[in-house]
């Protein structure tokens, strides 16, 4: 499962988040086994949670702009019908115009992608799944009364630097 968006971040932002959320796809529960964050350079943190019954568990975190490498789960998680999972990149944009998502070196990306495995032997029905929200318009906070505090830290350089 890949969790991203479209839209743009604004101009002269010194700390612009996008969210993404998705409820997981199949009727049947997987084993969550790593992540992998990736955005291009002007996003400084990535994080995503499952939620389920009220509860948020975190899944990933990073520093987008370290290599890029899978990370193994630190705990069991489960992903079972029913749980939302969910993605909140944080960018600082210094330049003086929008910088748009998209797949090109001079957009912008928030990808949360997450890796899962199935009983062996077992029929998921879901291979693949990917969830984009609009930046501009989809907020956690516009359908979660709760969402969790990252601890993020905050840009040491400009974004021109980081390429």
């Amino acid at each position: 499962m890949v969790l991203g968006n479209i839209g743009y971040i604004p101009p002269m932002t010194s700390s612009f988040t996008s969210d993404s959320a998705c409820l997981w796809g199949s009727s049947k529960m997987a084993l969550l086994i790593g992540h992998r964050i990736h955005t291009h350079g002007l996003g400084y943190w990535v994080s995503g949670y499952r939620y389920r019954d009220g509860y948020w568990k975190p899944i990933a975190a990073g520093r987008p702009q370290d290599p890029e490498d899978v990370i193994p789960t630190k705990s069991v998680t489960l992903l079972r019908e029913g749980d939302a999972l969910t993605a909140r990149c944080y960018y600082q944009n210094t330049r003086p115009y929008r910088v748009n998502f998209g797949p090109n070196y001079g957009d912008e990306m928030c990808n949360l992608h997450l890796i899962y495995m199935f009983p062996f032997g077992s029929d998921p029905g879901l291979r693949f799944q990917t969830c984009a929200k609009n930046a501009q318009d989809f907020h956690l906070s516009d359908y979660f009364h709760f969402i969790p505090n990252d601890k993020v830290p905050r840009p040491t350089t400009d974004d021109d630097s980081r390429y």
